[in-house]
């Protein structure tokens, strides 16, 4: 498949993902929402392996990959839904946007991928952009808002962590066999935390939370993960997090429009600053080398 349909799958998928987990833990506990888009994601994707009849391997190197992508992606998520019942969904999509800095700033130390000074000058200026939308929390509500940038910030770098490592162990793996084996690592560590930690309580479900659950399941979970590893196999581990660059312009577009999130000014001067670092981060030497 073309490297452009499934950057642009990666960038709708990016986009829509925390607003549409939002939706979906609305009358539910956290875990049983995630464990319930999981499985079905994991039963989609087995389903898909044996029509296919693409190989899930299960050697050393493909075990590995699984439990890292699988314990890793658990706590990212896991953070991902906590800091969503605290924050609006704009917030989180322009946190998210900052995935591609760290995951060049991981992948220099760990694959030597190239950080040039365009990557941290635009670094600097995204972290900037982070305090800005930070402090603006803090005024607004530091119980709430603080703690949920705080949150989602870490889902961000846990992802990005375990994206380099899936990087270095699972070059060779078929994008559908990796998300696989991912699942069915991750749904279970999610069942055993929805049956512990919320005593195996369901509330009702409402229909725009079982179709939020749906949409996870078949378009955020199989086909983001998907686009996602398939990216990681023919680019830079920075360039396959880049859909994340892009995917706030729509995040906070949704937010405001389709789920009546407002916008304070020092989140929109924050996010200025996040988006021309991350523009600087990924095409600065173009730019300078045109001119």
């Amino acid at each position: 498949m073309a490297v452009w349909i499934i950057f642009s799958v990666a960038v709708l998928v990016s986009a829509t993902t925390p607003l549409a987990i939002q939706w979906s833990e609305q009358g539910l506990g956290l875990f049983f929402a995630v464990t319930i888009r999981m499985s079905l994601g994991t039963l989609i994707c087995l389903g898909l392996i044996h029509f296919s009849r693409i190989a899930l391997p299960f050697h050393d190197r493909a075990i590995r990959a699984y439990l890292l992508g699988g314990f890793g992606f658990f706590v990212g998520i896991t953070c991902s839904y906590w800091g969503l019942q605290l924050i609006p969904s704009g917030w989180a999509s322009v946190l998210f946007g900052l995935t591609p800095m760290f995951n060049g700033f991981i992948a220099k130390r760990a694959l030597q991928e190239p950080f040039g000074w365009n990557r941290i000058i635009g670094s600097l200026l995204g972290l900037m952009g982070l305090m800005i939308i930070f402090s603006q929390g803090i005024r607004l509500n530091l119980a709430q808002n603080g703690l949920g940038v705080v949150i989602v910030m870490l889902s961000v770098i846990v992802f990005s962590l375990t994206s380099v490592g899936m990087k270095k162990w699972s070059h060779d793996l078929h994008p559908l066999a990796i998300t696989t084996g991912c699942l069915m690592v991750m749904t279970p560590c999610f069942f055993m935390s929805w049956y512990w930690g919320e005593g195996g309580a369901i509330g009702a479900l409402a229909p725009k939370t079982v179709g939020s659950i749906l949409y996870l399941a078949c378009f955020s979970t199989v086909a983001g993960f998907v686009a996602f590893y398939s990216l990681l196999r023919r680019v830079d581990a920075a360039v396959a997090a880049l859909p994340n660059f892009l995917a706030p312009l729509l995040g906070v577009w949704l937010g405001v429009v389709v789920n009546g999130e407002s916008l304070q000014p020092g989140f929109l001067l924050g996010a200025v600053f996040v988006l021309t670092g991350l523009s600087l981060f990924q095409w600065g030497k173009l730019l300078f080398a045109a001119a």
